[in-house]
């Protein structure tokens, strides 16, 4: 069974729609891992395949663009429509899909030397039926119809108006709102100016008497399917999942030629404003039936498609070189970057202290709080029976452990949490960029000083740019850590002293963000690294 990694936004809830309608039934046909760019709080049931360890895949699917192509396996972008990615990312993709025929056309255009295909979404209308709330900042009166348009930027926000407002005051209980997600400094500068120019152009005297909303920002997913839900008339979408949505709840939907029209009957969207205001006019006295034959758009259906064109990639591809390369491309980086280091981690040589009371959950519940911004798994090395792992799942944020006990793993597995058997060399084989973030708790003085200097630039390869790697060990300061405590763990290689850590984690190319001391116990030792941006400087 091939492993297959599943990488989308949770951002959007369109992606969200498509995972969850998707990932069952991928997980059936392929070892599964879903990735998504931050915790998935509106879909926990879909946590399982998050915190899935999979530390090497032959396949990666992307829908969107929250992470980089793995240069180590075999890469898939399927297109939902709106502005392509930068060339340079799409550069790095071996196979094109596009959700849309006319999408695909066009990114056969662009990009003649790879292989495009049309394969359109797969709809479970369940998930886009759940009731939700209204974003909080709209205040609607149950008789006003919703007319909404929502877009990444500003774009194509003229021709809305200029369909709108000539007609606006003849259906006074029509509300128009502009669901945007990026402004510039000037827009309402800009759109005051658009709207009393068309205001004198078809002789409205005050723009007070228009009902124009505007809601700026990217909306959570629970309030972008409220205002969907309450939506009576949809206006030039750009993604076909949400026209598919839209329809099928029994919308009216204005789209542009080649949106999955002919097939969800939605009334055509041109780049003519006169005849756009006349097609809005009658969107806007149609009484529209809900879309009911979604047979071509259900997951029965473009499954099987999906699962042969993935089936078939790796044949295409010469995975073993391509994982070999990627792998001496990234030890040669790190060689590079050791190059001319002055620091001699001998300097720093001394001793430390024991791991009693990490148990303590409280103690745990404080460190957790570092990952909640994470955008990709975390990893807990040394996970013991799992309380670190159990107080991120309660956060819903993706995670898996590794410890070298087996005894420890089968306790996690048997409280539902993802272990596996394993020290901090299983870093060494994690896939580049692929971790949010790594804790590790009382385990670097389990280890000597080549081991440690190897998990910490490790670490630095296997995380995300800004993911964070947190390391706690005893405090060799502390009185009783250094005249006994310490010792009476009997695993224990050396002490790590904080001044020793610091150099050793920014030496690898991590920003230290954070370190100190705990304030109870034995005072153990603290240190927050972060992974730079691209084009940052540790």
């Amino acid at each position: 069974m091939l492993k297959l990694r599943y990488r989308f936004e949770t951002s959007s809830f369109l992606q969200i729609a498509l995972a969850r309608s998707l990932a069952p039934w991928l997980a059936g046909h392929f070892d599964l891992k879903l990735e998504s760019a931050g915790p998935l709080l509106s879909a926990p049931e879909l946590y399982g395949f998050f915190s899935r360890p999979l530390l090497q895949s032959e396949l990666c699917l992307h829908t969107g663009l929250a992470f980089q192509p793995d240069p180590a396996c075999a890469n898939l972008f399927w297109w939902s429509g709106g502005a392509l990615p930068a060339h340079e990312w799409l550069l790095q993709i071996d196979e094109l899909w596009s959700m849309t025929p006319g999408g695909a056309e066009e990114l056969k255009k662009r990009y003649p030397e790879k292989p495009v295909h049309y394969l359109p979404p797969c709809l479970e209308l369940s998930h886009w039926q759940t009731d939700a709330p209204l974003p909080a900042e709209l205040e609607l009166e149950p008789e006003q119809r919703l007319l909404l348009w929502q877009s990444p930027t500003s774009d194509g926000m003229e021709a809305v108006l200029k369909a709108f407002i000539p007609d606006a005051l003849k259906a006074p209980d029509v509300v128009l709102l502009l669901q945007i997600d990026a402004v510039s400094d000037d827009f309402e500068d800009g759109l005051m100016e658009q709207i009393a120019a068309l205001c004198e152009e078809h002789g409205i005297a005050e723009m007070e008497q228009l009902n124009i909303h505007t809601l700026i920002g990217p909306l959570a997913p629970e309030a972008w399917l409220g205002l969907l839900q309450r939506t009576a008339v949809l206006l030039n979408p750009a993604e076909p999942l949400l026209v598919l949505a839209a329809r099928a709840l029994g919308k009216t939907v204005l789209a542009p030629v080649g949106l999955l029209t002919t097939q969800t009957g939605v009334l055509l969207w041109e780049d003519d404003s006169e005849a756009n205001r006349q097609v809005l006019r009658q969107a806007l006295e149609l009484t529209t039936s809900a879309l009911s034959d979604l047979a071509a758009f259900s997951v029965e259906l473009v499954g099987p498609e999906l699962q042969e064109r993935l089936n078939r990639l790796p044949a295409l591809i010469d995975l073993p070189t391509r994982r070999e390369k990627a792998k001496a491309e990234r030890l040669n980086r790190a060689a590079a970057e050791r190059e001319g280091r002055k620091q001699k981690y001998s300097l720093f040589h001394s001793d430390y202290q024991a791991d009693e009371m990490q148990s303590r959950r409280a103690w745990h519940a404080r460190y957790a709080e570092y990952f909640k911004a994470v955008r990709a798994d975390v990893l807990d090395i040394g996970c013991g029976s799992g309380i670190f792992l159990e107080i991120l799942k309660e956060m819903q944020i993706p995670a898996f452990g590794i410890d070298p006990d087996p005894d420890m793993v089968d306790v996690c597995q048997e409280l539902g949490l993802q272990a596996l058997a394993g020290d901090e060399r299983v870093l060494a084989d994690c896939v580049e960029n692929s971790l949010g973030g790594i804790h590790a708790s009382h385990i670097i003085e389990h280890i000597d000083g080549q081991r440690a200097i190897a998990m910490v630039e490790n670490a630095l390869a296997a995380l995300a740019p800004g993911g964070l790697l947190l390391i706690r060990t005893p405090n060799w300061r502390n009185q009783m850590v250094r005249h006994e405590g310490f010792w009476l763990d009997i695993t224990h290689i050396r002490p790590y002293p904080l001044p020793l850590l610091q150099q050793v984690l920014k030496d690898a190319g991590f920003e230290v963000t954070a370190a100190g001391f705990e304030e109870f116990g034995w005072n153990d030792t603290f240190i927050v690294g972060r992974k730079p941006l691209s084009g940052e400087k540790a």
